[in-house]
């Protein structure tokens, strides 16, 4: 709207307001015609599909699957809009005025649609099937409302053991989707199965053998995810097979040593934004995508010597969706998820180190790891201030997306502050981000190394 030195005047919807403009970019706009609004439609859900029922204030509803996509419209607490379809963790929703948007599925709750009232009794002829004659004395029956059972079937979970290895054979007749990760104090590894039945399989499988105890089951809904959990007796590692159909999974369980270290560990490195998204920038010009992805390079190169899988988000200067970062580490079934960012703030004189981790009460799968997320990120934090000798601002919770999505231990690094001018310099120096890639490594494994 208009500037004033270094401060630019923006406007969001009625609110104005002023931002510092080295972190913004600004680009023009090209004025488009309006399209002309969509003609009213009846906007009464179908009678028999799900019902998405918004679960939080001044939602954004966007044009397509993620936040990538232009926002269009808000709907408030309480709004209920009926499922159309859904792709990865966003759901197809009707509007009131009929036209189609996608919100995000971590946003809302299902219901089902209630059945519309029954018409009068002697007019059987909203029944499916043939219709008996009027005064014939034949009653139809209907089927009950059956709740969802997945196609797939666990078939069998076989334990066997051989020099000092744990054998586990998860058997399915249909092909196994899954994803794992692991749980210290006490140890646990966790295999998450998607849209497979666990039919008769017992809710607890006695194991005894030297490393494994016991395999615990249960399965959630919405998705449908059928979980084992192995109560393991120590620390142990775990490897992973899909047979070639697809329809076995083996664990391989063995002994480890916190000599080990990294050795076979999977390591999901996120450089924060990338693309078109340049994230802060700092008085200079420096831009905080740069920077997180040469540190996030370094890590890797470092955690790679250590006999570490290193897997990316992003690798070169490409835009991922956040939602996209984490389903990517999910599928990789990672042992810990790393995203590495610069920070900013309008007071150009803050500047320090900080660390995030995520694991709330209120969402039992991630309150489960809080011991091992926040001692991942005090780890980190850590070595960071150590090597760096910035202002140690401490390790923090924070509500952020890449950090609810993840399925393993995560954490979002903020290394040092993009918009203060000391900081931004130490930033675009090679010394000072080989430091930090160091320090961010040596947590990495420590916090291996204590498990």
């Amino acid at each position: 709207m208009s500037q004033s030195g270094d401060w630019i005047k923006v406007q969001s919807g009625s609110t104005t307001g002023w931002v510092a403009n080295w972190l913004v970019s600004v680009q023009a706009v090209q004025n488009t015609p309006a399209k002309p609004a969509a003609p009213p439609a009846n906007s009464a859900p179908v009678p028999g599909i799900q019902v998405a029922v918004i679960n939080a204030d001044n939602i954004n509803l966007r044009s397509g699957p993620g936040t990538q996509h232009n926002v269009a419209g808000q709907v408030s607490r309480g709004v209920r809009l009926p499922v159309i379809s859904r792709s990865g963790d966003w759901v197809q929703v009707s509007r009131e005025n009929g036209s189609p948007a996608w919100v995000a599925g971590w946003l809302v709750s299902f219901v089902d649609q209630p059945e519309p009232p029954q018409p009068p009794q002697d007019d059987k002829s909203w029944l499916p099937g043939p219709q008996p004659e009027p005064g014939s004395g034949q009653e139809p029956t209907r089927e009950p409302d059956k709740e969802y059972i997945p196609e797939a079937k666990l078939v069998d979970v076989q334990i066997s053991e051989q020099s000092d290895r744990t054998y586990i054979n998860i058997v399915s007749d249909h092909d196994i989707e899954y994803n794992t990760f692991t749980l210290s104090n006490p140890f646990r590894y966790v295999v998450n199965l998607r849209d497979v039945y666990l039919d008769k399989t017992p809710e607890i499988i006695p194991a005894g053998t030297n490393l494994v105890q016991q395999v615990r089951t249960g399965f959630s809904k919405d998705p449908y995810i059928s979980r084992l959990v192995l109560d393991l007796k120590q620390a142990a590692r775990v490897k992973v097979s899909l047979s070639s159909d697809k329809k076995a999974l083996t664990l391989e369980i063995s002994k480890i040593s916190y000599s080990d270290g990294l050795a076979g560990k999977n390591v999901f490195l996120d450089a924060g934004h990338g693309g078109y998204d340049n994230g802060a920038s700092g008085k200079n010009g420096l831009r905080e995508k740069d920077v997180n992805l040469d540190i996030t390079l370094k890590v890797a190169e470092i955690l790679r010597k250590q006999g570490a899988n290193v897997f990316f988000s992003r690798s070169d200067d490409t835009f991922i969706d956040l939602y996209e970062r984490t389903r990517m580490a999910n599928d990789q079934s990672a042992d810990v998820f790393v995203s590495i960012h610069s920070n900013a703030n309008p007071n150009t004189a803050i500047g320090g180190t900080s660390t995030y981790y995520y694991a709330p009460p209120a969402i039992p799968a991630l309150y489960e790891q809080r011991d091992d997320r926040r001692r991942l990120a005090e780890d980190v934090q850590r070595e960071l201030v150590g090597a760096l000798g910035r202002r140690d601002i401490g390790v923090l919770q924070a509500n952020f997306a890449v950090l609810r999505t993840s399925i393993m231990p995560s954490i979002l690094i903020e290394t040092a502050f993009v918009s203060n001018a000391e900081e931004e310099a130490l930033l675009g120096a090679e010394d000072f981000r080989q430091r930090a890639a160091e320090a961010i490594a040596r947590g990495i494994s420590a916090y291996f190394s204590g498990q």
